[in-house]
């Protein structure tokens, strides 16, 4: 068996020069003994083929096996050292939340609907004048009337109107907007709070349509042009 070692030519050349260690034992009389023959890598790791490119492809594959376990090694003990207390690999102490990094769970969810409805529902002259609409009894961040959800706060858009108006399916004539805290324990600023621009409803076989007072343009009087229509018998 020879025993050889692979080499590389200066960094002009990308060809290895093969350097026999020491004279064989015995020489090679087969293709059987050169293919058996142990080969030294310049990374210092031994592979002995067995013969063929399926045995040169099976020794790569045990050479990146063992690197994935050198580094799930390494992993191993990183995670060991941060639960032992110890600095992470940036500095960073286990245990600490990062800035920016707050996580809203779903009872915080839950106390910032309760604190945001109440607080409309107060602005707003109290339950006898005004009802918030039905996602304030909500409790997800999947709720329609949250419109931000981070570190910084929650954002809640509250549409309303007076008692009834979204069972009669009337559209909202106020909207709430406000800021909670992530904890959802404290009013953090009221962004807008007013009433929304109502659009005038058109009668059936009325044109144009019938304005409201104080809306422009003023409702038409009798006699003046364009004459005011009738609805067709």
């Amino acid at each position: 068996m020879a025993v050889i070692s692979i080499m590389r030519k200066p960094a002009d050349s990308g060809d290895l020069v093969i350097k026999p260690d020491r004279k064989p034992s015995a020489p090679m009389t087969s293709l059987k003994d050169l293919t058996c023959a142990t080969t030294t890598v310049a990374l210092g790791i031994t592979l002995i083929s067995g013969g063929g490119p399926a045995a040169q492809a099976q020794s790569a594959a045990e050479l990146q096996l063992q690197q994935n376990q050198q580094e799930i090694n390494r992993l191993k003990q990183q995670m060991q050292m941060q639960q032992g207390g110890g600095p992470g690999p940036q500095g960073v102490q286990p245990g600490r939340p990062q800035p920016g990094a707050a996580v809203i769970d779903a009872r915080s969810i839950q106390r910032s609907v309760n604190l945001a409805r109440n607080a409309a529902v107060k602005m707003n002259g109290g339950l006898s004048k005004y009802r918030p609409a039905r996602c304030m009894f909500k409790g997800s961040e999947r709720n329609p009337c949250i419109v931000q959800l981070n570190a910084q706060g929650i954002v809640f858009q509250i549409p309303g109107g007076p008692p009834g108006w979204e069972e009669a399916g009337q559209p909202p004539s106020l909207m709430t907007v406000l800021l909670v805290s992530p904890d959802g324990r404290s009013l953090l600023q009221t962004i807008s709070n007013g009433a929304l621009q109502a659009q005038p409803q058109q009668q059936p076989g009325m044109y144009p349509p019938q304005q409201q007072p104080g809306m422009y343009p003023p409702q038409q009087q009798p006699g003046m042009y364009p004459p005011q229509q009738r609805p067709a018998i």
